[in-house]
């Protein structure tokens, strides 16, 4: 038996009445708060922590890799010095998460007990926090489609009667398909269906309103949506989760329908010439406006990929007498967030990965260095990177000082899918400054995988590197 297995105390174990006198309580065993860092090791070696996600009072949140398995994880861990009767009462709630058969709760894995540590552990879905999620543009029906299956996963919950506990926004992520989600699992003793009803609310209005803080719900948020945020955060409601999400399925249902409407010449000829003459301007101001933010936006956020690239004027398009229209100019897609994929061995350097979208080329992510060429130790690594919803994608940029390691563009996979459950949408080999890999196919994601499958290097030492990753649509 391992000494980690020695640790362990079975939940029903753990709510049992201590064997020392009541009087004399054992002190509880305190972990030093630096021990809960980037790099360290819990459980003699099981987990090794990532990155902190935040947390709420009494717990912290952290990405981190299971090393026995090879896979990453999200971690939910108990302050040191909790009482362990209140861990038990936790483990004894969170369990009957397991019943949720949901995309908006991430799997549970294990719950562990030890003397001086406590900590649930769920899959790890590739995601954005929902700070990252609502810095990027939003609308009212995107946030209601992105929190719906989270509202039913809270319906489904309190007909258990149990509830998630949606105490805090860090809490909740946005996976790469844009769709809200529990992912941090630990369902608080003292959690009561309100809590998760107010945190929906919270998270309905950050994605609508497109700020953490208090904010006005943007003009043209349907009555119904803004009914519902402010039903869900009064004090006392009576609404329910499920009422909520048949709402906001009805909102989204509504936009898709007005979305799906196209002017025919049949459709012109029946309305009136200002009607047609509204739908018109409307449509050429909001091309005009979006074009000129996406460009200003991505040229104030992302330096050209080559220091010497001509300046506005040399790229503007001329005109010319041809009869075919232009194609419309590239803009550049702004990037929310990245986490490594490796669904085979451990993810490389997964602290990293951000440093490959921030708009720096002195920083960047790069794999481990290998002593065999991929697929010998394993069939590749990657990067998938969160990008705002329904983007149609182009283009991929890479900035590299690997030229020579091969790269492919792919569908982002879903939770705990494999590389086989994607799509090469384009590859390349890169270059020695920088690499624009062509799309085919791409149609609207919030996500794309950027996937190595050749390093470069000599026999003994194979890596690469990507110093800035680049999108446009």
């Amino acid at each position: 038996m391992s000494s980690t297995e020695k640790q362990r105390k079975p939940v029903a174990a753990s709510a049992a009445t201590p064997s020392e006198p009541p009087t004399l309580p054992r002190p509880p065993v305190v972990e030093p708060s630096r021990v809960l860092c980037p790099g360290a090791v819990l459980l003699d070696g099981r987990y090794r922590l990532l990155a902190p996600c935040g947390g709420v009072d009494g717990l912290e949140f952290w990405h981190a890799t299971d090393l026995a398995v090879g896979r990453e994880v999200a971690l939910t861990i108990v302050a040191s010095g909790t009482d362990p009767s209140e861990s038990a009462e936790m483990f004894g709630r969170t369990i009957w998460l397991c019943r949720i058969r949901s995309a908006a709760v991430a799997r549970i894995l294990d719950m562990v007990g030890t003397d001086s540590l406590s900590l649930v552990v769920a899959e790890w879905i590739p995601s954005v926090s929902l700070r990252e999620a609502v810095g990027g543009e939003t609308s009212p029906s995107g946030a209601a489609r992105a929190a719906t299956a989270l509202a039913e996963a809270v319906a489904e919950a309190h007909e258990l009667g149990t509830v998630l506990s949606l105490d805090g926004a860090s809490r909740v992520r946005v996976s790469l398909d844009g769709a809200a989600y529990l992912a941090f699992p630990g369902t608080r003793a003292n959690a009561r269906p309100e809590v998760d009803l107010h945190g929906l609310g919270r998270v309905l209005g950050a994605l609508t309103s497109g700020s953490l803080d208090t904010a006005p719900l943007p003009e043209g948020t349907p009555p119904e949506l803004s009914t519902a945020i402010a039903e869900l955060l009064r004090p006392g409601t009576t609404t329910t989760a499920a009422a909520t999400a048949d709402t906001l399925a009805d909102v989204t249902e509504t936009a898709r329908a007005a979305a799906a409407t196209v002017v025919t010449p049949a459709d012109a000829d029946t309305m009136s010439p200002r009607r047609l003459a509204i739908l018109s301007a409307a449509a050429v101001t909001t091309v005009l406006v979006l074009g000129t933010i996406g460009w200003l936006i991505g040229t104030a956020a992302v330096t050209s990929p080559d220091p010497e690239a001509p300046g506005l004027a040399a790229v503007l398009p001329v005109a010319t007498a041809a009869a075919e229209p232009a194609p419309p100019p590239a803009v550049p897609v702004i990037p929310v967030g990245a986490s490594v994929f490796s669904p085979q061995q451990f993810p490389d350097n997964s602290a990293d990965a951000g440093l490959a979208i921030d708009a720096n080329f002195a920083t960047g992510w790069s794999t481990d260095s290998y002593r065999q060429q991929f697929p010998a130790f394993k069939n590749g690594v990657g990067l998938v990177v969160a990008l705002p919803p329904d983007t149609v994608t182009r283009a991929v940029w890479i900035v590299s000082s690997t030229p020579g390691a091969r790269v492919e563009i792919r569908t982002p996979p879903p939770p705990g899918g494999r590389l086989e459950d994607t799509t090469v949408l384009g590859e390349g080999v890169l270059g020695p400054r920088d690499t624009t890999i062509a799309l085919r196919d791409a149609g609207p994601a919030s996500g794309l995988l950027v996937w190595i499958s050749g390093l470069t290097g000599v026999e003994g030492s194979y890596h690469a590197d990507l110093a800035e990753i680049g999108f446009t649509s």
